[in-house]
């Protein structure tokens, strides 16, 4: 089977870093905002003005990089796994990115045999035949599902309300294997 999977949020702990930087920056006091969103800049865009946000995160963006922490299992589930992983992210989006997320698959020795750069997953996954996708935004999430395309939707806080019968929530990388392997016998979640 082909796997796609998600970087930030999914394969990292991206959104503890962000609330980390934003309480430090004093925008933020608490670890779980109020503002309601689909994804951590939603949240972080309810936090501070959205111009300061994106000029910020451009210039620290490869700093930042550097601090992601890889989610717990992913590795053991990566690397103990007979299928086929794929990257595909819109990080490149941020300059200088594409080869900094490179060096981190790489220091984490994440077994992904390809990397897309690209804003249109749909696109990719259909393109690369993806079998199922692992990640973590909403929008993502249901637009790959709505194509078809089975979705494995890491929990966090900012996509608690997403229902689709294409979609399988998880809560953490242990259940990833086991999940892949269910759905592959079955090619369903049910």
């Amino acid at each position: 089977m082909k796997v796609g999977l998600d970087i930030d949020g999914t394969l990292t702990k991206t959104f503890e870093l962000f609330i980390k930087e934003l309480r430090e920056l004093g925008f933020l006091l608490s670890d779980t905002p109020e503002h309601k969103g689909t994804s951590y800049s939603d949240y972080t865009l309810g936090c501070i003005p959205s111009e300061y946000y994106r000029r910020w995160y451009a210039e620290n963006f490869l700093r930042l990089r550097r601090l992601y922490a890889i989610q717990p299992g992913v590795q053991d589930a990566l690397q103990n796994s007979p299928h086929t992983f794929v990257a595909v992210t819109n990080r490149c989006t941020i300059n200088g990115s594409c080869p900094s997320t490179l060096s981190w698959i790489q220091e984490h020795s994440l077994p992904i045999s390809q990397v897309f750069f690209t804003q249109n997953k749909v696109a990719v996954c259909k393109q690369q035949c993806i079998d199922i996708f692992v990640e973590d935004t909403v929008h993502n999430a249901l637009a790959l599902a709505k194509e078809g395309i089975p979705v494995l939707l890491i929990n966090a806080y900012y996509n608690q309300n997403v229902s689709h019968p294409f979609i399988k929530r998880f809560f953490s990388w242990q259940e990833i294997p086991s999940l892949i392997e269910h759905f592959n016998r079955r090619k369903s979640f049910s």
